[in-house]
């Protein structure tokens, strides 16, 4: 893993890169919805405290990601040993965003009967889009001089997610930008400029399903510490189907009865909502097969063992970071007893040290409503 700081001029464009000296570790992490942070540990004699002074941006030869050097911890015990320097620092995004107040971006002083700072009705991913570009832009604030220059805001998410007015309280804009992309499970990330830009971009995502593609498993030795659950609360053996005109329902086994029955209800409002009255005739009997073949699916989706809790290994890991999957991303993992799970990869960690290098990510499994 090879660290190197950025060598252009204060508020200028992530340009240019020296390589930062030897140590004794390097952990770099790289987190979907908080921020990410580096800690490199060397003797306070290695020169590093000069070379990267609190302030210094930094990466790695295999990342995009940008991180601030924040702290320098010096540890003297006395007696001959050499102090030990402990430098920390976290992505860009946190301490450029901590240091701007939300609602800032407002003429002031303001004397009206409410002070709130809302946002219009929007999707999350646009709302938390906006915060941003309107408090670290020159175009949207009031002294210009508050602009973050060479650094800018995008997203990556299409479609409609939840759409809602926000009132924005007071604080950090990195704080309220947290609570915003948590409605919808949004991640964000830093990409420093790819070659011939000038622009650090903050990325608002929500990460891709690579389940079909990257598949983790206990068998390969890419996961440890597994833990099962057989439940039978959430299984379910027939299904009332809801559509815009029509409703049914379907039993898979027609002999099942009392306790043993057990309903669900799926939403198939899109197979008839082109319908203008009520459907008859073969219309109606085509609309009905496919809420069958919907309410079939739902019904087959259905496990008495689910894999609750999985530990990637730090050894070895069939899939590549950054090829095959990255931070954000939605894999496959199986177990044992037939158990298998969609599992968000929710951090990276990477250790260089005197063991040689290591890498691994956590793993954590999707609530309901965030399954693909």
């Amino acid at each position: 893993m090879d660290v190197f700081k950025f060598t252009g001029p204060a508020n200028g464009p992530m340009q240019g890169g020296q390589l930062v000296l030897p140590s004794d570790s390097v952990t770099w992490v790289e987190r979907y919805a908080e921020a990410g942070e580096v800690k490199i540990v060397a003797p306070i004699g290695s020169g590093l405290r000069e070379q990267l002074p609190v302030g210094t941006f930094v990466s790695h030869t295999e990342t995009r990601e940008v991180v601030k050097i924040e702290d320098h911890d010096i540890a003297d015990s006395g007696g001959d040993e050499d102090p030990t320097l402990t430098i920390t620092g976290r992505s860009m995004e946190a301490p450029a965003l901590e240091n701007r107040a939300a609602g800032s971006n407002r003429t002031f002083p303001t004397a009206a009967e409410t002070l709130e700072y809302k946002l219009a009705a929007s999707s999350t991913q646009y709302q938390a889009l906006e915060l941003v570009t309107h408090h670290i832009e020159e175009a949207y604030l009031v002294d210009d001089r508050d602009a973050i220059p060479y650094f800018g805001a995008v997203t990556t998410v299409g479609g409609t997610l939840t759409v809602e007015e926000r009132t924005i309280k007071p604080g950090g804009v990195y704080a309220r930008l947290q609570e915003i992309l948590a409605v919808d499970k949004l991640g964000v990330k830093i990409e420093r400029p790819a070659t011939g830009m000038t622009d650090t971009r903050l990325v608002i995502h929500k990460g891709m399903d690579r389940s079909n593609q990257v598949v983790m498993s206990v068998d390969k030795g890419d996961v440890v510490n597994a833990a099962y659950l057989e439940s039978d609360r959430k299984v379910k053996n027939c299904a009332l189907l809801i559509g815009k005109f029509v409703q049914h329902r379907l039993v898979l086994n027609p002999l099942l009865t009392g306790y043993d029955r057990r309903w669900m209800t799926v939403d198939c409002s899109d197979i008839d909502e082109g319908q203008e009255t009520i459907p008859t005739g073969d219309a109606r009997g085509i609309i009905l097969y496919l809420m069958e073949v919907r309410g079939r699916e739902a019904l087959a989706k259905q496990k008495r063992v689910e894999l609750t809790k999985a530990e990637a290994s730090h050894d070895t890991i069939s899939a590549v970071y950054r090829r095959d999957y990255n931070v954000g991303d939605i894999v496959m993992v199986t177990g044992g007893y037939g158990a298998a799970t969609k599992m968000r990869v929710t951090e990276y960690v990477e250790i260089q040290d005197e063991t040689g290098f290591t890498g691994y990510p956590t793993l954590e499994t999707l609530e309901e409503e965030d399954t693909p």
